[in-house]
């Protein structure tokens, strides 16, 4: 076996078509919307480049690239195998290591994992990557219960606090996210900016997006001020958008991430009734 750059996109592509791909690391950004095929392989290419590990024929047996997202930093793509049944850590380890090689010194390289009945962490392991976080990915049919002393709280967006909104926003969602002013300027009777200010302090903030032709609404960001994190302000705010989303016409279930270490959090989710349609694990390599 040996590791070589593949530069020839039509055959990354017919290798990618017909791959297995259990155990693929942020497989999805393959497959975003607005995005072909094509214009992921030509920026993986552009990226970290496309590398496979090769037999004696010369045929690919796996195969990663990279997404880049800011300045020596990437989102891992694969391995793609050639065949069924899980893959030779020693040989993603050969493998991974060929395309790092190409990068400085201070590279991040994340990974990001389905959890499903063929996960394991060995990949991460040989090559001493370490978990950072896990996103949860939850929904909704039903209503919440609220307080009501908690709604008198809550305010569709006043630009009197923008700049409050922009300075947490920017904070906590760095990177691939919509600027706080896209989000001001998307309300509408589908997109929906909620406050949560006590004292005359914005502590928290939710923004809501409903899909009536999809009979189901997205809450896209949602986040309260470190000071206040033990006030319940978060899933106040959570409570108060489903209930609010399932006023309206046509709406059957609701979507939210929350990103956490924290399992008890996740159960406490689960015991008040949202479903955890599923898990991605995070993990991160250094060089």
């Amino acid at each position: 076996m040996k590791t070589i750059q593949i530069d020839s996109s039509q055959d990354i592509r017919n290798f990618i078509n017909h791959s297995n791909t259990e155990f693929c690391s942020y497989l999805y950004k393959l497959h975003e919307k607005n995005v072909s095929m094509e214009q992921g392989i030509a920026s993986l290419q552009h990226d970290t480049g496309v590398y496979a590990l090769v037999d004696d024929s010369d045929e690919i047996q796996m195969l990663i690239g990279g997404f880049a997202y800011d300045a020596h930093h990437y989102k891992m793509v694969g391995p793609f195998l050639a065949e069924k049944g899980a893959p030779d850590p020693a040989d993603f380890k050969n493998l991974f290591e060929t395309l790092a090689a190409q990068q400085a010194d201070g590279t991040h390289f994340n990974f990001s994992f389905d959890v499903s009945d063929t996960y394991n962490n060995s990949l991460m392991k040989i090559i001493d990557a370490h978990y950072t976080f896990t996103d949860y990915y939850l929904s909704t049919d039903h209503t919440i219960e609220t307080s009501n002393e908690a709604e008198r709280h809550i305010i569709k967006y006043h630009k009197a606090f923008f700049s409050h909104f922009d300075r947490l926003h920017r904070k906590i969602f760095r990177r691939d996210a919509l600027t706080p002013s896209e989000i001001t300027n998307s309300i509408d009777e589908n997109n929906q900016l909620f406050f949560f200010v006590s004292e005359g302090i914005l502590k928290g903030y939710l923004y809501l997006q409903m899909h009536p032709e999809a009979h189901s609404a997205e809450i896209r960001y949602f986040s309260s001020h470190t000071d206040y994190r033990h006030e319940g302000i978060a899933f106040n705010l959570l409570s108060y958008a489903i209930n609010y989303a399932f006023k309206n016409e046509g709406i059957e279930r609701v979507y939210f991430k929350i990103r956490s270490k924290n399992d008890k959090l996740v159960d406490r989710f689960s015991e008040l009734g949202f479903d955890i349609r599923s898990e991605r694990k995070k993990f991160k390599y250094i060089k």
